[in-house]
């Protein structure tokens, strides 16, 4: 089978699934977007950058958080999408808000590493501001970068 090189694609609005790799392919991420730049082939498209964006991060198969922003760049290949403007993540349960000016959620990791004015709102009262905060992908477990994973 001929394959062609990627090839820049100009996409007013639209929404996409994201799955990880085989054998599990797990659903990722949904993202829905009001303008974009895709780079892609005739074997789908690897990498996006996109504005107005909306969408929803799933764990283990589940809902885990909502998010929006100004614009989004999604990196298939290494399974990141990187949030920036006003970005905003809810948790499925609502018990938790993190608003930050950008973030990259690591898929394969399950975690956020949020940047710039970082403030997050939980069952444990509101924290912030903080130049950065690391948050697992459900919300539940944040902390500082020195802090996080530790006892």
């Amino acid at each position: 089978m001929e394959q062609h090189p990627e090839q820049k694609l100009n996409v007013t609005s639209g929404s996409a699934d994201i799955f990880g790799p085989q054998p599990a392919h797990e659903k990722r991420w949904t993202i829905h977007w009001q303008g974009s730049h895709l780079l892609g082939s005739d074997k789908g498209w690897s990498m996006g950058t996109m504005t107005g964006v909306t969408g929803e991060i799933y764990r283990d198969e589940k809902l885990a958080d909502t998010f929006r922003g100004d614009e989004a760049v999604a990196n298939h290949s290494q399974n990141e999408l990187t949030l920036s403007g006003h970005v905003e993540l809810v948790s499925a349960d609502k018990t938790a808000t993190l608003r930050c000016d950008k973030v990259l959620y690591d898929a394969t990791k399950k975690l956020f590493h949020a940047m710039g004015n970082v403030r997050f709102s939980g069952r444990v009262g509101s924290l912030g501001t903080f130049p950065e905060l690391i948050a697992t992908s459900d919300l539940k477990k944040a902390a500082v970068p020195e802090l996080f994973g530790k006892p």
